[in-house]
């Protein structure tokens, strides 16, 4: 088919390049024409959507009618029309919220898990953690045929506390717990002799040697050659350094790969990720979801900030709703709660305080749009 080209607004752009990545045939034409999303704008949107037979002008004629559908739902209910009469706002709040947390409470793990030594290791009692954090602490408990332990792989958006997680499994095993988050070639994951003769140690190399949890931070974001050199170290449970010394993995240590995409290639919240190839990803071979959970982040942010840090994660969670249906960058998470509850605690007004973080990459359409689905005004 053949799509008119037209200018179209920031949100229209976002539709119609997430009908693009998700297409089918997307892998193949970013492996053809070398482009990811982040190359998509008005010179080459329309031609692509040729391409792939997308009606551009259906497309954003049907999330309009389904936008307004949900808008239209949203205003009957804040008018009483649903349930008929005035709206105790509340009461419905508290109510929600209840209900929220009784099906979807933080976990507090207090249970003894075996590994296949036999060693019993038991998490502190009464810690708050992420709703997969047994499932995480049982793949770290899992040897390989080898003999080594199960090299896992966290899957989520930022800001859902993958890397506060791995530590708490750290203390719960009793080891130790090192993380890097950039490796642009293999010297910055296995060191190199620096010119005074001396090795320079990574922190992949000072977990390697010792009982350790090791979390590759963003590995969606390392460079092919930093993934072929901790491939072989994991695959062979060794590596040398740059003066042929040979470094043997310790019994005890455990591989944690942390991203923010399945490793197949970016997509429109994270473009400048890279995609895996198969070796890699048939390493990380135990991959675990990990999502943003509302109930944990709210109970922090209460915790932290008392009341004002409760109301503000309760607006946090329910603009990052509003930027899911609008299909918008995700930049309201956890990140977003903590900044945001600083500011309210040194008096900056809540509209400020918007302004300077969530709203802060939206242009005056979508803050309207967000507006629409959200009235900040009613959760306070």
């Amino acid at each position: 088919m053949k799509n008119t080209s037209k200018r179209l607004s920031p949100v229209q752009r976002s539709i119609v390049k997430k009908a693009i990545t998700s297409h089918k045939g997307w892998p193949d034409y970013m492996a053809t024409y070398r482009i990811n999303s982040s190359k998509l704008d008005s010179t080459n949107i329309f031609n692509i959507c040729d391409t792939f037979n997308i009606d551009v002008d259906a497309l954003l004629t049907a999330h309009i009618a389904k936008a307004r559908a949900g808008n239209a739902a949203f205003s009957d209910a804040a008018k009483g029309k649903a349930i008929g009469g005035e709206v105790d706002w509340q009461r419905v709040r508290k109510v929600a919220r209840d209900e929220v947390e009784r099906h979807a409470k933080p976990v507090y793990i207090d249970r003894v898990i075996i590994d296949q030594g036999g060693v019993k290791t038991k998490v502190d009692a009464g810690e708050l953690t992420h709703p997969q954090f047994a499932t995480l602490l049982t793949a770290l408990s899992c040897v390989d045929f080898s003999g080594g332990y199960v090299p896992t792989m966290l899957i989520g958006p930022s800001g859902t506390g993958k890397t506060y997680a791995c530590a708490q499994a750290a203390k719960a095993l009793g080891i130790g717990f090192e993380a890097q988050g950039t490796a642009t070639e293999a010297e910055t994951l296995v060191g190199y002799e620096k010119l005074t003769g001396e090795q320079k140690l990574t922190p992949f190399l000072v977990a390697f040697v010792k009982p350790c949890i090791f979390l590759a931070d963003e590995m969606d974001s390392w460079e092919p050659a930093a993934l072929l050199a901790m491939n072989s170290a994991i695959a062979n449970g060794y590596l040398y350094l740059s003066d042929g010394t040979r470094l043997d993995r310790h019994p005890e240590f455990r591989f944690v790969a942390a991203t923010n995409t399945s490793g197949l290639g970016g997509d429109h919240n994270y473009s400048a990720r890279q995609k895996m190839d198969v070796a890699t990803l048939s390493r990380l071979s135990v991959r675990i979801a990990w999502g943003f959970d509302a109930a944990i982040v709210r109970k922090i942010a209460a915790a932290k900030g008392g009341a004002v840090g409760e109301k503000w994660a309760n607006e946090v969670i329910a603009v990052r709703d509003a930027f899911e249906r609008l299909d918008l960058p995700q930049l309201a998470d956890q990140r977003t709660i903590e900044a945001g509850t600083a500011l309210l605690l040194q008096n900056l007004p809540v509209a400020t305080v918007r302004e300077l973080t969530y709203q802060s990459i939206l242009d005056n359409d979508q803050k309207l749009a967000v507006a629409n689905i959200v009235p900040t005004a009613s959760l306070y």
